[in-house]
Order: structure tokens, then sequence, then C-alpha cells
């Protein structure tokens, strides 16, 4: 995997307004779990024994690791007093202060997105092929958008539902709410996201009228975007090593 950001020489400063978004490898960790895991929380180990598999056990295991260790630098706090914890819609969160985060993974590579004062969301999808990708548009999809995908070369056409598919994943993350949530009544891909805030439908969610949208160019391998409550003066990546 040939990551497009590079690491940092030294840990960077979070200023109001930033978003900082690492990029985890998460083939590059020691194949001991057990040695993994003690980086984590009671909680977190009893979840990566509910893994009925190790893949995504270890998945789920190494990028907690990393997440606690980019939380842990900015806070300067050691790993396991990092406090996270479940709010009442399921999206984690920390248990102090105004550092906000979101974490996502596919495959192999985990992504983790960091800001402060705002709500943030993102996701990422390792390119690959999808099935009945136009009838998942046609369900789930604004016109706009299902437009868009049946308009897109066939060999392009898998890329362009990924990069629909994680900008709204990212959306949903943000809120901090379920896939019940009205896909349909937004549009993603016809405006230039990085230029104007993408409008939400009214609903009984009052979190926020509006999002923006950004999209991540991480990887050849990979689409991912991450959404914000609020627009971002800038968005910085970087290349994560354990």
């Amino acid at each position: 995997m040939q990551l497009n950001w590079p690491k940092p020489r030294n840990f960077p400063e979070l200023a109001a307004g930033e978003v900082h978004v690492w990029a985890v490898p998460l083939d590059g960790f020691p194949d001991s779990l057990d040695e993994l895991a003690e980086e984590l929380s009671i909680d977190e180990r009893e979840r990566a024994a509910c893994f009925t598999h190790d893949k995504p056990r270890r998945v789920f295991v190494a990028s907690r690791v990393a997440l606690r260790s980019i939380l842990g630098r900015y806070l300067s706090l050691a790993e396991k007093e990092v406090s996270i914890v479940m709010v009442a819609n399921g999206k984690p969160q920390l248990k102090d202060g105004e550092l906000q985060f979101n974490l996502a993974h596919s495959r192999n590579l985990a992504l983790i997105a960091v800001t402060r004062g705002c709500e943030i969301g993102m996701d990422v999808e390792l390119l690959r092929p999808v099935n009945y990708s136009l009838e998942i548009a046609a369900r789930y999809f604004h016109p706009a958008e299902r437009d868009i995908i049946h308009a897109a070369r066939e060999q392009l056409r898998t890329a362009t539902f990924l990069r629909c598919w994680t900008r709204k994943e990212a959306v949903i993350k943000m809120l901090g709410i379920g896939i019940g949530y009205p896909l349909q009544g937004f549009d993603v891909l016809s405006d230039q996201i990085s230029q104007k805030p993408v409008e939400l439908p009214g609903t009984e969610c009052p979190l926020s009228k509006q999002c923006w949208l950004q999209e991540l160019s991480v990887c050849d391998e990979y689409v991912a975007a991450v959404a914000t409550s609020r627009p971002t003066a800038t968005l910085t990546g970087f290349a994560y090593s354990c």
C-alpha cells in the first residue's frame, strides 16, 4: 500500500478549525494480538473477544490501539488514560474536552480524523467490485446521484458508486445516527463538495441542517471522505507508524 501522505517528523499541533486525518496501515502492527490488546480498556478487550474470527478481531484491536495512541499524543496522555465513552446514539467520543474524532476502516487501512469544536464523521472503502450497485443506488440514493452513477462509464461506475457511498456514510457518522436517516434526501455527488455545504433534509435529528464534505486522496486503492458540521480551515493528512 503506497500512501499519498507523509509521516510527520514531529507530532503536529491541532489548531481550531483544522482537521487532521491519520492513515493507519493495519498490516504494520505486531503479530501478537495479546500484546496489542494490553493498551486497550477492559471494555475494548471484551468487545475484541466477541469476534469469532482472527481477521476482524485484529482489525478492531489494531485500529483502537492506533486511535488511543493518536488521541493520547494530542491530549498528552498515555494510551490507557484516554477515556473513550459511547454516547446514547452509539457514537464514540472523549469523556472530556472539545477534541472530536472519528474512526473508519476498510480491509487493511484505517483512517482516524481529529478536530476541535465540531462534529465529524468519516468513511473509507477499498475500491472493489460491488454486486447490485445500480439496484442499491436506485433504492437508497438521491435521484441526481443515481443519474450520475448510471451515466458513468462502466469501468468507472463502481468507483463512482463507492465515492457516493463513502460520502453518505461520512454524513451519517457525523450526525451519529443510523441508516434509517433518509439517504435519498441529500445529494453528495452533484455539488462541488469542497466549496459549499450539503443541505440535509429536515428530520427529527436536531444536530445539523448542513454539513461540509471533503474527499480524501489517501492512496490509489481506496476512496474516502470526511464530513464536518462546520467549515474547516484546513485538512491535513498524515501517515501513522506504530
